[in-house]
């Protein structure tokens, strides 16, 4: 993406993270490999990594962001703990902010999936929230650019994967915007925090004893 550029510091032999400051970050927060350095896009949205202080805005931005597409009501206790946790250890991942206009604009956090496959890493997009006022402005093409720009620093990077609600015409048809497409998968699973109704999971009535 033109203007955006990524850098990789000079480490030491196995050393994992690194000090940096961040502009808008009012501490010093540790990140890895993701690091890159915050500019501008053509549409005026900047796109940054996140840390400390950004905080309290990830967690309203997830609460909304469940709410909105799936009508679960986050702990946010919870939800708060799971972002610090990202943003302690790289490890887990990294948070993208976008910023239009110098407001909040949006956030996404990227995740890892080891591929035995491919011998390599995807990385999920996951958490994508764009502010209501800030829709169809090239938000999401900024975050998402970032994180395609991102990957294709990596050496290690397969790929990029995301997930999104089977009703949720409106994001499916933002992302087959910027080029991807269905996979041939179904995700299952089984959630030991979040409870859903039956329905939702797609579960099948379990089979009745006749009389």
């Amino acid at each position: 993406m033109r203007g955006l550029r990524w850098a990789k510091p000079a480490r030491a032999p196995g050393e994992q993270i690194h000090e940096r400051v961040w502009p808008g970050c009012d501490k010093r927060d540790k990140h890895s490999d993701s690091d890159m350095t915050p500019t501008s896009t053509p549409t005026a949205v900047t796109v940054r990594p996140a840390c400390a202080a950004d905080i309290g805005a990830l967690v309203s931005g997830n609460a909304a962001m469940a709410a909105e597409t799936e009508g679960v009501t986050l702990d946010r206790d919870r939800l708060r703990r799971g972002i610090e946790a990202v943003l302690d250890d790289p490890r887990h991942g990294f948070y993208l902010v976008a910023e239009r206009d110098g407001r909040r604009a949006g956030q996404l956090m990227v995740t890892y999936e080891w591929s035995d496959w491919r011998a390599g890493r995807f990385a999920w997009i996951q958490s994508v929230h764009v502010e209501p006022g800030a829709r169809k402005r090239g938000v999401f093409r900024a975050l998402y650019d970032a994180v395609i720009a991102w990957a294709g620093g990596e050496d290690d990077v397969v790929g990029v994967r995301l997930y999104v609600e089977k009703a949720n015409s409106g994001a499916r048809r933002t992302y087959e915007a910027v080029g991807m497409y269905a996979a041939d998968y179904q995700m299952y699973e089984l959630d030991f925090v979040l409870e859903r109704p039956e329905r939702d999971r797609g579960h099948a009535e379990p089979d009745r004893p006749r009389s």
